[in-house]
């Protein structure tokens, strides 16, 4: 029931600015929350952008976005996997560098935004607690980045395809105050619209 109803949520926004702000409260919910942070990739900068900081002074915010591709954040994207690290302290693998923060970070869960086999940007939990995510947190984590990632991309077709009918209509409307015959096809061809 927990997970139908967070899909119904995050598939109700209306725009990015609620989805974002949906997702944070979700997880606010389910996880203990020291620090998070949003990124989505920027295709045109090639960076991961901030979009949620929950926790982050604006300067840690600033720093945490500059480097976001040299960080955790950015391993995680190029990777495509996730990454836990219970203790910073016993950290055998070296994911523990970080943009500096106002405590001491031990427990680190990192999960990419995968939406059709492709890593669309990173959600990032941390905690001063070691060993602070339970596995039912961390699935519950990696589903609701996966539900994110989905009801982004149809957040973002539907108003791809409100724009165009908002397009179309402008055309429609100057092509019915015209005494010439107007047709307006799709780049196949396939007639759309004639006055």
């Amino acid at each position: 029931d927990k997970c139908i109803a967070i899909q119904k949520k995050l598939f109700s926004a209306e725009c990015e600015k609620e989805l974002l702000n949906l997702v944070e409260s979700i997880f606010e919910e389910l996880i203990p929350l020291d620090y998070s942070g949003l990124y989505i990739y920027n295709s045109k900068t090639q960076n991961l952008d901030l979009k949620l900081a929950h926790g982050f002074s604006e300067e840690e915010r600033l720093i945490a976005e500059k480097t976001a591709m040299d960080r955790h954040p950015g391993k995680v994207f190029k990777t495509g996997t996730q990454i836990y690290v219970p203790d910073t302290e016993n950290d055998p693998d070296n994911n523990t560098v970080d943009s500096p923060r106002t405590f001491n970070v031990r427990t680190r869960l990192y999960q990419p935004i995968l939406v059709k086999g492709k890593c669309i940007g990173v959600f990032g939990v941390v905690s001063k607690r070691p060993d602070a995510f339970s596995d039912l947190q961390k699935k519950l984590f990696e589903f609701v980045c996966k539900v994110f990632g989905k009801a982004r991309l149809n957040l973002l077709q539907v108003l791809e395809i409100k724009e165009a009918n908002k397009e179309l209509e402008r055309l429609s409307l100057l092509a019915t105050h015209t005494d010439n015959a107007v047709i307006i096809t799709d780049k196949s061809g396939k007639i759309e619209w004639v006055n």
